[in-house]
């Protein structure tokens, strides 16, 4: 069998790093307009550093960015002034070095003790930037009120380009799938924080993206609390519709209990212990049936720590919501475990069943029974009859995006489909 070639894609271009390019250019033009006068370098830099990836967080980083801004101003005229007094001190450079570094650290001190220490980078380069020529230095004041014109601009322009936005006609209309394995490679992942700003981006632009998932809402409730969700969550291959934002299940495929009971039954013939999955009051419920595998206790040891998963003593009472029964066996034994699951006819007519080798151990596979009419494609359905029930102005439609066949790197695949996403939904107009 050929190895197959790995193949490496490039990610999209972003607004932020356009953006940041564009303040870049804005303080090279305004240094032209002021006769070549300052250090441009200085505020280039300030531009560099203010740029953050929502306007909000900007104009609220450009007020520490100035207040640190002059803290490091005057620190450095002050470190400028004290050497003038100084004059035998002054001719040691090795001292004045010595010097210098403990003003470093004294600004960087004055940052926290301010509260201002996001900005404490930039404060110690002000002053390094105002102190690092001594003692070519003429007019201390001027240079420090150079220095610190000089970082204002760069902050003022960074803020001014990241909330100007190019005219954009929008698609609300669309409605967008995404599956969560196509940006996340399994539930043990933190997901990379340039994923989370784009897809806050997204929803803060009004898009509709409802996210997909074959895992619990456990792992999207402690990777996605960061993200500003517009929609509910399909989890547990169309098992539930879950809004995270109301911690309410929407719709759920409930297992008929004398179904459920059916099938422990027959697990239980087999000495097979299991998972049920059930819903109480909006709460995931997780509960054990029969004795513990090997592979369940290993479950357990890794994922009973999580605030997110409540394990439960006893056994489900009559009012909880039974959505899927699971097992878990050996991956070497997985083939005859999931023949046993088809063969059996209490289980072939009532349930859908699905496997998945675990992540993080391979050595495991899980064998999962949902209601025999659960399917994502189904949930689907029920989540666009729900946003037309809400909005009957306007017809939603579904938009799915998927990787290119053949390949699988949530890296670089994840950037790919979100900028899939935002050119259809956001389409840029450059002329009224």
């Amino acid at each position: 069998m050929k190895n197959r070639k790995k193949h490496y894609y490039l990610p999209r271009i972003g607004q932020r790093l356009i953006k940041t390019a564009t303040a870049v250019f804005v303080c090279l033009i305004i240094y032209v307009l002021r006769g070549y006068q300052g250090m441009v370098i200085q505020s280039a830099i300030a531009a560099i550093i203010c740029m953050q990836p929502y306007a909000e967080d900007s104009k609220r980083v450009a007020v520490n960015r100035i207040i640190s801004t002059v803290m490091g101003g005057i620190c450095g005229l002050l470190f400028l002034l004290l050497m003038e007094e100084l004059p035998m001190i002054s001719s040691r450079m090795v001292i004045v070095y010595f010097l210098m570094s403990l003003g470093v650290l004294l600004v960087l001190y004055l940052c926290v003790v301010l509260k201002v220490s996001a900005s404490a980078a930039l404060a110690a380069i002000v002053y390094l930037c105002i102190i690092i020529t001594y003692p070519d230095v003429e007019a201390p004041l001027l240079q420090t009120f150079d220095r610190i014109l000089d970082t204002i601009i760069g902050v003022c322009v960074a803020v001014l380009v990241n909330v100007i936005h190019l005219p954009v006609k929008k698609h609300p209309e669309k409605l967008f799938f995404l599956h969560l394995k196509d940006i996340a490679a399994d539930r043990y992942q933190i997901l990379p924080s340039r994923i989370l700003i784009e897809l806050n981006r997204l929803y803060d632009a009004g898009a509709r993206i409802c996210l997909e998932t074959r895992w619990a809402p456990a792992f999207m409730i402690s990777q996605m609390s960061a993200v500003r969700v517009n929609m509910p969550m399909i989890v547990m291959d169309g098992a539930a519709l879950y809004d995270m934002r109301e911690n309410l299940y929407h719709e759920l495929m409930r297992i008929p209990e004398e179904d459920a009971d059916l099938l422990r039954n027959a697990l239980k013939e087999k000495g097979i212990g299991a998972c049920i999955f059930a819903v109480r009051s909006n709460s995931m419920l997780i509960f054990h049936d029969g004795l513990l595998s090997e592979a369940e206790q290993w479950d357990y040891d890794v994922m009973h720590r999580s605030p997110y998963r409540n394990y439960m003593d006893g056994m489900y009472e009559t009012e909880d919501q039974i959505i899927a029964i699971r097992f878990l066996v050996k991956t070497s034994d997985a083939d005859e475990a999931w023949r046993l699951a088809q063969s059996l006819p209490e289980i072939r007519d009532r349930f859908t069943v699905r496997r998945y080798v675990m992540a993080r151990s391979g050595e495991y596979t899980g064998i999962y029974f949902y209601r025999h009419d659960t399917s994502i494609e189904n949930m689907e359905q029920k989540l666009l009859e729900h946003v037309n029930a809400e909005d009957s102005s306007q017809k939603a439609f579904p938009v799915h995006i998927q990787p290119p066949a053949g390949r699988f790197d949530p890296e670089h695949d994840a950037p790919v489909l979100l900028g899939r996403i935002s050119s259809e939904y956001m389409e840029t107009k450059l002329l009224p």
